[in-house]
């Protein structure tokens, strides 16, 4: 079931730089679905479907989505029964359409028509002998497959009627159709937003026959259906079905921290999906039997447990954690255990589990520290995050420490994508001096594996900066950092370090375009790389209105490795020549 981030969230700074992080990171999963994936179903996917399924399952659309059309279909058909009157055209140009029909389009509502009269006939014992069983269990399978989409209100209506008759017509024994029947009338109920109360009580009585069922698959479309139900806050007897629910689930989800989980992946994920939500929007209602802690931990205990749970149910977790970090439904103990385990999995977790763990200390880190406001995630448009205290920012750059070891030993793609997130992480998150040393340390690691990345880093963060106004920062770090550089073994990439730097601080256009040249020349060393350091040493010289001092300090760094390499020799020649 799809559930609704509020949307204002993400109308701020930190809201839609995690936005865009968090799609970096879903992006670049080998089981994402398209690159092509809009920003904010990141948090509002179906979390009990497995990202890479194709398959058209139930729970596919949920109750919103289903109201919206049934509301707008009555909308349109009123329109449709009104004569034209000249006094309503500002109206008409503002109502709901029904869209132009081609040749080609299909007429929906008379196919539904059509079915919804054909399936009652075959239904209608008054006319015909009672229907096969297997007639009976096709109907019904398809009347709940069309459901999604059903166009007015009659069509649910229709469809919880027959749900509610043929399951006091057939023993629960017959589960291959009471499974469809409780899924259909649970929907129906929602979507009609029932409050009957004898309606209520027959809903309630089907889903809580669906769960103790001994047929897995009844279960699972029982879960699926509640989730209508508690999406809609309506078309069941909540009292009675919440603490019943809440057992069920805590109970299995019990087994799988105990290592005797034998659910299918289709249920973990239903089962998760379901306990979240009720976390998520049914928390005070469960708070005697602490339900909400319980199910948090069991979560990020089975997360710690290495590759025991399957990776879709693995994924959907870290998403459904991530989801009541964003909507504050945790306490301030949970939301500071979330990530110790993130952290964990991030640095010892294979690349297909490192990378959700990472999507979750992101969430974390733009959502701060307190369950019960944003900390930085709730600032505006303009507003700069929240300013951490100290304690707080070592335990920022702690984390964001773990990601830069986590470089050293991770796989190409997944060091890609760390070194796509990290200038936006780190600016927000660390002083400028810690970032620029902290980037520039390992850019001249001799343990940095992808140091072509870890450039790409470095120039960003200097664009960055320097957009800032802050180019003599940069210069001074420049000039500190310099000797560094030159002292880097083997000369090659001591060379190669050097162009990467000063093309990372230039202010220059046309040399800066050079940048991604100059990173495939990484292990090289000939006549062009020497020539083209020279060029964008002296114009560092004389471009970047250097004091005297500074002036001095440049050409000294180089002169004091020159007699053994003939490289230096060249550049201060260079400057030499062209002070005269």
């Amino acid at each position: 079931m799809v559930v609704m981030v509020v949307k204002s969230l993400f109308l701020c700074r930190a809201g839609k730089k995690l936005l865009t992080l968090r799609s970096a990171i879903e992006l670049s999963l080998p089981e994402a679905p398209s690159k092509f994936v809009p920003l904010l179903p990141v948090f509002q996917s179906n979390t009990e479907r497995s990202m890479n399924s194709n398959q058209y399952q139930s729970g596919q659309v949920n109750v919103t989505s289903l109201q919206v059309k049934v509301v707008t279909a009555d909308v349109r058909s009123l329109e449709e029964q009104s004569d034209y009157d000249e006094s309503n055209v500002e109206t008409a140009m503002y109502s709901f359409q029904p869209p132009s029909q081609s040749a080609e389009t299909v007429d929906v509502k008379s196919c539904l028509r059509l079915l919804l009269e054909l399936f009652a006939q075959w239904l209608d014992v008054s006319v015909s002998s009672r229907p096969p069983v297997m007639l009976v269990f096709e109907i019904v399978k398809s009347a709940v497959t069309l459901s999604d989409v059903f166009e007015e209100l009659w069509h649910f209506e229709w469809l919880l009627e027959h749900c509610l008759r043929l399951a006091a017509a057939h023993v629960p024994e017959n589960e291959q159709i009471y499974q469809y029947l409780i899924l259909g009338a649970c929907k129906a109920s929602a979507i009609l937003r029932i409050v009957k109360e004898s309606t209520c009580e027959c809903v309630t009585k089907l889903a809580l026959s669906g769960l103790t069922a001994s047929h897995e698959s009844t279960q699972v479309l029982t879960l699926h259906g509640i989730l209508y139900v508690l999406e809609a806050h309506s078309g069941a007897d909540m009292g009675v079905l919440l603490p019943t629910l809440a057992d069920y689930i805590t109970s299995l989800l019990l087994e799988t921290t105990c290592g005797e989980c034998q659910l299918s992946e289709e249920h973990q994920l239903v089962l998760w999906s379901t306990a979240f939500f009720l976390v998520e929007q049914y928390s005070d209602n469960l708070k005697l039997s602490d339900f909400s802690s319980r199910v948090v931990k069991v979560a990020l205990v089975s997360l710690s447990m290495g590759d025991v749970l399957p990776l879709s149910v693995y994924s959907s977790v870290s998403r459904c954690l991530e989801r009541l970090l964003l909507s504050f439904s945790l306490s301030k103990s949970d939301r500071e255990a979330v990530p110790k385990v993130a952290l964990e999995r991030h640095d010892t977790a294979s690349f297909r589990r490192s990378l959700p763990a990472l999507g979750l200390l992101l969430t974390q880190l733009y959502t701060g520290r307190s369950g019960y406001q944003a900390g930085g995630i709730s600032q505006m448009e303009g507003e700069t995050l929240n300013d951490p205290g100290m304690e707080e920012q070592l335990a920022v750059l702690e984390k964001i420490t773990k990601v830069l070891d986590r470089m050293h030993k991770a796989l190409p793609i997944e060091a890609a994508v760390i070194a796509k997130i990290l200038p936006t992480l780190l600016e927000d998150f660390l002083p400028k001096t810690q970032i620029v040393s902290k980037v520039v340390h390992e850019f001249l690691s001799s343990q940095q594996p992808y140091p072509g990345l870890m450039a790409g880093v470095m120039y960003k963060v200097f664009e960055n900066l320097m957009r800032k106004k802050e180019v003599g920062f940069v210069t001074n770090w420049v000039l500190l950092s310099l000797r560094s550089f030159v002292q880097r073994t083997p000369l090659a990439m001591a060379v190669w370090s050097l162009n990467c730097l000063f093309v990372c601080c230039s202010l220059n256009g046309s040399i800066r375009a050079q940048f991604p040249c100059v990173v495939e020349r990484v292990g090289h060393l000939d006549d062009l790389d020497c020539e083209f350091l020279a060029f964008v040493v002296k114009e560092f010289y004389y471009n970047r209105g250097l004091s005297s001092d500074d002036s001095a300090l440049l050409v000294s760094v180089f002169r004091s490795v020159s007699v053994d390499h003939e490289v230096y020799r060249h550049v201060v020649s260079c400057l030499e020549e062209s002070a005269m």
